[in-house]
Order: C-alpha cells, then structure tokens, then sequence
C-alpha cells in the first residue's frame, strides 16, 4: 500500500468510508438522509514531502474529495516542481491551498517580529502563481510562535 493511501486510511477515508461530498446533491437536512451524519470534507496537509510525491498523491486525494494544504518555503516560490504539482492538480480536480512558510532564520511563520517580510513573500507568491496562470484556492496562514529564539534578557508574553 502506497504511503498516500496509508495515511488517507489512518484518517478514515479507505474503502468503507463515506464516498467524497457530490456538489450537486441536496444538503444533508434537506432530504430523506435527515439524521444522517454530515461529514466534514477531508484535507491534508503536506510540509516536508518532496513535491513529486506529493504529486504521487493526487489520485487519491481526487477519489476522496480532498484538498491538500501544501506548505511553500518562500524560497521554493517559482520552482519547476511546485508548478509541476499545480498543474497537476488542477487537472486532476484536487483543490490546493498554499500554505507560506518562510526560512527557519526569518521566524518560519509569520509572526509580530516578521509579518513585513511575510507579507512581500505573500505578495511574491501571488504574482508568481498569477505570473503562471496557476490556480490556489487559499493562502493558509500558520499563526505560530517564531522559531527565533528572543534575544537573551527579552521577555516575550504571549
């Protein structure tokens, strides 16, 4: 078993659980399933996967109606691989939403102490992806606490 396939059953979706969200059926509550269970779509979340084989992955996201929340290091912004995974989700009808992640240095997420260089990354990003005609549905943010240590004597209160 693919490790894809793997990590879709650990979260439910093998064979046996409910069958992706149809669009254009009635709402759960308006029909005969009154009382049925309302399931949540299914989403996953990629940080450290190369992006092939992330791009592995779309066949069985696409069968389970799930969209991948795919983390993009700023310095990854514009590679062939990540182009390479748009693509192919898109065709593969596989909603991605970009998650930003900055260098480890810069803080990784965005924070008090780096939300100006976050937000030219952001901005960087969306001009890459409207440079390439690449489609994300969302930009998720990660709210985080800096990976930076405070400088020695800071006192920081969150």
């Amino acid at each position: 078993m693919r490790a894809s396939l793997g990590l879709l059953c650990l979260l439910g979706a093998c064979d046996g659980a409910p069958a992706p969200l149809d669009a254009s059926a009635p709402p759960a509550d308006a029909g005969s399933d009154a009382g049925a269970p309302v399931r949540p779509p299914l989403g996953v979340y990629s940080e450290f996967l190369a992006y092939d084989a992330v791009e592995a992955t779309l066949p069985d996201l696409a069968a389970r109606g799930a969209a991948l929340q795919v983390a993009v290091p700023s310095a990854r912004i514009g590679e062939a691989a990540l182009r390479s995974l748009l693509t192919a989700a898109g065709g593969a009808g596989v909603e991605v939403r970009v998650w930003l992640v900055l260098a480890r240095e810069d803080g990784y997420w965005p924070n008090e102490d780096n939300l100006a260089l976050f937000a030219d990354e952001v901005i960087r990003l969306l001009d890459w992806l409207d440079a390439e005609s690449l489609r994300a549905a969302a930009v998720v943010y990660d709210l985080e606490p800096s990976l930076v240590p405070p400088a020695q004597g800071s006192i920081r209160v969150s």
